[in-house]
């Protein structure tokens, strides 16, 4: 059994596979025969006619049943190979799946976020630059300090006399 799965992996070439196969019907044959005479009980002369001619065909249908065993395990482990593969891709569409829900749920997130800090942004900035233009420094202060907040930071100042007793003071100066 093992020379034909050497023969069917490759490491036995059909030479030494049919020489083998050769080699094991002719030393065989004897017993062959004595096994025909034992259970037939067929005399001698027919007996070694038989074994010489049946030997071969009874190698064929061992090499026959051992390709089929070859065959059929290829077989189960092909379809063992399918079913894993398809298994392995239904968990890899339920992650593409979950992975593009997830995308969609971070995307309407980064959108809201930027939305409400976007907005007030604009409008933080549009008043500090009126502010300038109408040179109204409490305006400007007001303006910053909006952005401030949109930034998580608090100012230490709330208007222009604030700022100018900061200034003034020994307390440190913080951007």
């Amino acid at each position: 059994m093992s020379l034909a799965f050497e023969f069917a992996r490759g490491e036995v070439d059909s030479r030494k596979f049919a020489s083998t196969l050769n080699g094991l019907c002719l030393e065989n044959v004897a017993s062959l025969e004595s096994m025909l005479q034992q259970a037939l009980g067929i005399p001698t002369e027919l007996s070694g006619f038989l074994a010489q001619k049946l030997g071969p065909y009874l190698v064929s249908m061992y090499a026959f049943a051992a390709a089929y065993k070859i065959y059929a395990r290829a077989a189960a482990d092909a379809q063992l190979a399918r079913d894993r593969r398809i298994a392995i891709e239904r968990l890899a569409n339920e992650a593409v799946g979950q992975l593009q829900r997830q995308r969609a749920e971070m995307e309407g997130f980064v959108d809201t976020y930027l939305l409400n800090r976007l907005e007030p942004f604009q409008e933080g900035l549009s008043a500090a630059s009126r502010a300038i233009l109408d040179n109204d420094d409490d305006a400007y202060i007001a303006a910053n300090n909006k952005l401030w907040d949109i930034f998580g930071r608090e100012s230490q100042y709330e208007n222009a006399k604030e700022f100018d007793d900061l200034i003034l003071s020994e307390e440190v100066f913080r951007l």
